[in-house]
Parts: structure tokens; C-alpha cells; sequence
């Protein structure tokens, strides 16, 4: 029988510890109803980040570079260790 797992990734602003103008931003990983925060050791000007879409707004070259490097961190980081634990059957249902 084939298991089912539950996987999501979402990123955010952690307002109450904004520094100089600059909040951090946190990603949450969801795996099966548990879940994990972690510091994505950037950050960015609230008035460039959409909360509803949890993604940054704006051209200027700084926010260009942080989406890439946030994409980055899912594609390269994230989603192949998701992959890999799968595959071992680390995560349990």
C-alpha cells in the first residue's frame, strides 16, 4: 500500500524582532501536521513583503537577489532533503 504525505513550505516576517527598519524573514516547513521554523537569516523592509502571498514585492536589485535566494533555498535545500527522507522513510505516518 502506498503512503500519503503531507508537505508545505511557507515563509513569513517575524515583525516583533524588526531591526533597523529590516524584520527577518522565517520559513515554516509542514510535514504530515508537524512542522518546523527556522531563520532564513535574511531580512527584508516590511513594505516589501506581501503576507497573503508570502512573497516579496517590489524590482530594486536587493529584493531581486533575496527572491533568488529564497528560491534557492526550496529547490536546493528543502525540497531534495523532503525528497530524501521520503525515500529512506524517515518521516512516518
Amino acid at each position: 500500500m502506498k503512503s500519503q504525505h503531507t508537505f508545505a513550505l511557507s515563509f513569513y516576517l517575524k515583525r516583533e524582532n524588526e531591526l533597523n527598519g529590516k524584520a527577518p524573514i522565517y520559513a515554516k516547513i509542514t510535514v504530515d501536521g508537524k512542522y518546523l521554523r527556522l531563520a532564513v537569516k535574511r531580512s527584508v523592509e516590511s513594505e516589501f513583503w506581501n503576507q497573503r502571498t508570502q512573497r516579496l514585492m517590489g524590482n530594486t536589485p536587493e529584493i531581486i537577489l533575496l527572491r533568488e535566494k529564497l528560491k534557492l533555498c526550496i529547490s536546493v535545500k528543502v525540497t531534495p532533503l523532503f525528497r530524501a527522507k521520503l525515500a529512506t522513510n524517515l518521516i512516518t505516518g
